[in-house]
């Protein structure tokens, strides 16, 4: 998402003729400038801006999405998701960004102002302790 942020900043300065926030790698002020840059980004990803291959952010779709607990003694449950649809992610207010320019690392804290709402299906399948778990059907899911 932040590679998308960036690129996607960069671009909307030539794609509306806008002037981007430039941030310098040695200002003082630089985790608030990247915060003001990725914040002032996100309504233009929000529509996407598919000449240029980016995706929109709303809704953000994912064909296939595989989460798996790791296998233990007591808990070993896999979760397939697809055609999963999520709402909610354009409403990020950026708190907080560390720059890790060595390990080309970037972290961002953001809170969701709206609830996210994830659409698709869904399989499961695995075992609490020796009980059983399969199932699967259709995921409309506010978090």
């Amino acid at each position: 998402f932040i590679l998308t942020a960036t690129i996607a900043c960069i671009i909307s300065a030539t794609v509306q003729g806008a002037q981007p926030e430039l941030c310098s790698l040695s200002a003082k002020n630089l985790p608030q400038c990247l915060i003001t840059a990725i914040q002032n980004v996100i309504p233009i990803l929000v529509k996407g801006i598919p000449r240029f291959g980016v995706y929109p952010l709303e809704p953000m779709h994912i064909d296939t999405l595989d989460l798996t607990n790791s296998p233990g003694k007591t808990l070993n449950v896999k979760h397939k998701f697809t055609n999963v649809d999520i709402q909610g992610l354009s409403s990020a207010v950026i708190r907080h960004v560390r720059l890790n320019l060595k390990n080309v690392e970037i972290d961002v804290n953001a809170i969701l102002s709206k609830p996210v709402v994830l659409t698709g299906n869904y399989v499961s399948q695995g075992k609490i302790l020796t009980l059983p778990i399969r199932g699967g059907g259709n995921l409309t899911s506010p978090y």
